[in-house]
C-alpha cells in the first residue's frame, strides 16, 4: 500500500530525511551528470529529487498514485506533479527520454505492470533509474522512513524483474550507507560514512540506485478502456482535471 502524503513529508522534512535526501541526489547526479535537452519523468514520490534536473533546456514532470490536492512541486513555480495510476501514464507512446522512480517499485501492487507502462511512454534509447530499498541493507528493517515500508529487493531481484519486464540494468549503485539514526555523530559525518561505505561494505547499503535501457524487442499491450483515468493536477487557485 501506497503510504499516504503526510508520511512522505514528515520524513523527507525531517533532519533525517534531508540527509538521506542529500546522499541519494548526490548519487542520483553522479550517474546522470549532463542530462541536457531531455524530458525527464518522476514516478512514485520523486519530486525531493528531481530539482538538479530543473534547467531551462530539459522539461521536467511528475507523476505518483496520491491523490491528496495538497500536492504541489515546486512550491515557487506552476506546478508539475499529475495524480495517476502508476499502471496508467498520462503519455503518449515513446515520449519520455529520463524516468526517474523513487518510492515507487517497492510499493507497486503489480510491479510487472508497472514496468511496462515505463517500457512504453519510455523512448527507444531512453534510461529508467529507479532507487529501491535493498533487502540487505539496515534501512529496509526501519519503519521509521518509507524506506523501510513496502517490498525491498535484492541485487538478483532487481535484476530478475527488470529483465523479465524488457530491461537490461546497465549500472547498479549503493547509496545511503548510514544507518537510520538520529545520533548527531552521524549526521556530522554522513558524507564520510558513506563515501567508506559505498566502498568497503555496498551490499549492507540503504538503497540501491539501478540504472536500465529499454530493450527494443520487447512489445507491450495497449490500455483497455478500463485502465483509462482522468488524471488530475492541483494548481494554485484550483484543480485541472484532463480525461485520457
Amino acid at each position: 500500500m501506497f503510504p499516504d502524503l503526510d508520511e512522505f513529508k514528515k520524513f523527507h522534512d525531517g533532519r533525517l530525511g534531508k540527509v538521506a535526501r542529500r546522499l541519494i541526489r548526490r548519487r542520483i547526479c553522479g550517474m546522470w551528470e549532463g542530462v541536457k535537452n531531455e524530458v525527464v519523468l518522476g514516478v512514485g514520490y520523486a519530486t525531493p529529487y528531481l530539482r538538479p534536473f530543473m534547467r531551462p533546456d530539459n522539461r521536467v514532470i511528475a507523476v505518483t498514485p496520491l491523490t491528496d490536492l495538497r500536492i504541489k512541486w515546486p512550491k515557487d513555480q506552476k506546478n508539475l506533479v499529475a495524480s495517476a495510476k502508476m499502471t496508467a501514464l498520462p503519455f503518449a507512446d515513446v515520449s519520455i527520454d529520463r524516468i526517474l522512480m523513487v518510492h515507487g517499485l517497492e510499493f507497486a501492487e503489480n510491479p510487472q505492470q508497472v514496468l511496462r507502462e515505463i517500457w512504453r511512454v519510455l523512448a527507444g534509447n531512453g534510461k529508467l533509474l529507479i532507487v529501491c530499498p535493498n533487502r540487505q541493507g539496515i534501512w529496509s528493517r526501519f519503519d521509521r522512513s518509507p524506506f523501510g515500508k513496502g517490498n525491498p529487493y535484492s541485487v538478483q531481484q532487481i535484476k530478475t524483474i527488470l529483465e523479465e519486464n524488457l530491461f537490461t540494468p546497465t549500472r547498479i549503485c549503493p547509496a545511503l550507507v548510514m544507518p537510520p539514526t538520529t545520533s548527531s555523530l552521524f549526521f556530522r559525518w554522513a558524507s564520510i560514512w558513506e563515501s567508506i561505505g559505498c566502498r568497503f561494505w555496498p551490499h549492507f547499503a540503504g538503497v540501491m540506485v539501478v540504472e536500465a535501457k529499454k530493450e527494443m524487442y520487447g512489445v507491450t499491450p495497449l490500455w483497455s478502456a478500463s485502465e483509462k483515468q482522468t488524471v488530475t493536477i492541483s494548481q494554485t487557485g484550483g484543480v485541472f482535471k484532463e480525461n485520457l
